[in-house]
């Protein structure tokens, strides 16, 4: 009897033993998944970004596209990534005003919970990292082949957080310095995560010829939505407006003060405006080479417009703390 009692006590711890470490397997599956949804969504399926371009001196942009998923081996780790692909299409107009595309190329990224990474000449270079701290800085790849040109840097220079489409994602401000007489590949700008670079170019730039991508205009994807609102839609051209890129908002990112550059001696109806569309800064009159301060304005990334009812120009301003 006495035997037969402590075999079923055996059982029963072994059954709480088992139930115990169950338990544990599902909290941890589910603080997995929890963790998995919290990270960023980079280049979602049906992802595009919009980015400002010019061709034979023509009005043009940078359609980038989500293609598929490929599986890419890691020599590094010794290990596969999955990888997205994304497709470059440049599009602009003729003479005539025909629009016109043709592919550029291919890039292949690939992504953890808080970096992306560009896989060029069989290395995975860092492109981001929400991790990083102010300071930090990294390598990154040369786009194609540049004599004396192979690789760049870029450094941390601020981060924090901002709201975009009702979601408050991390963002970090990147800067590679123009040294004299040393020019090397370039990623500056304000790297928001789900989306990339909201001020320049997606991918790093040349400094002797930046000639693929220029200004952030949209990027839409599943799980976000934003546009500068710079043009009048993601995919707009304009062959006659040549008068759109001779103004100028700097320094850009700003803290406490700009300066305005604009193409003609007239005034212009200055309005600074929220991504909301909310009214935050107006002044009456402005002129080229105007000094405005933004001082008490919150980090953010706002729409400047000038309007002297002849001519309007607008433009994206992003503001740090």
């Amino acid at each position: 009897m006495y035997e037969c009692t402590s075999k079923i006590n055996l059982l029963i711890h072994r059954n709480k033993s088992m139930m115990k470490r169950l338990k544990l397997l599902l909290t941890l599956f589910i603080l997995m998944l929890f963790i998995g949804v919290r990270g960023q969504v980079w280049a979602p399926e049906g992802a595009e970004w919009y980015y400002d371009a010019s061709y034979f001196m023509q009005s043009a942009y940078i359609h980038i596209k989500y293609v598929k998923d490929t599986l890419i081996h890691d020599t590094g780790t010794d290990t596969y990534k999955n990888c997205k692909v994304l497709e470059k299409i440049r599009h602009y107009k003729d003479t005539s005003g025909q629009p016109l595309q043709y592919v550029i190329g291919y890039e292949y990224t690939y992504n953890d919970e808080n970096a992306v990474y560009l896989y060029k000449e069989n290395t995975f270079y860092k492109l981001y990292d929400f991790l990083a701290e102010v300071g930090d800085s990294w390598t990154i790849p040369a786009m194609w082949d540049i004599e004396e040109m192979e690789e760049g840097t870029t450094t941390v220079m601020s981060k924090g957080t901002m709201e975009i489409d009702n979601q408050l994602l991390r963002y970090i401000e990147l800067k590679t310095p123009m040294e004299d007489g040393i020019y090397t590949w370039n990623l500056s700008g304000i790297i928001v995560e789900g989306i990339g670079n909201t001020t320049n170019y997606l991918f790093p730039q040349s400094y002797t010829c930046p000639d693929e991508g220029g200004r952030f205009r949209c990027y839409d994807g599943s799980n976000i939505s934003f546009s500068t609102g710079i043009v009048p839609s993601c995919n707009y051209i304009d062959v006659k407006d040549v008068m759109q890129n001779k103004q100028q908002i700097y320094p850009n990112p700003a803290r406490n003060t700009i300066k305005i550059t604009l193409p003609t001696s007239q005034s212009y109806h200055f309005t600074l405006q929220n991504i909301d569309g909310e009214i935050v800064k107006q002044i009456p009159q402005v002129t080229n080479g105007s000094k405005l301060s933004v001082d008490n304005i919150p980090t953010g990334i706002y729409i400047v417009t000038l309007d002297n009812g002849k001519h309007k120009f607008q433009t994206k301003l992003t503001i740090l703390k």
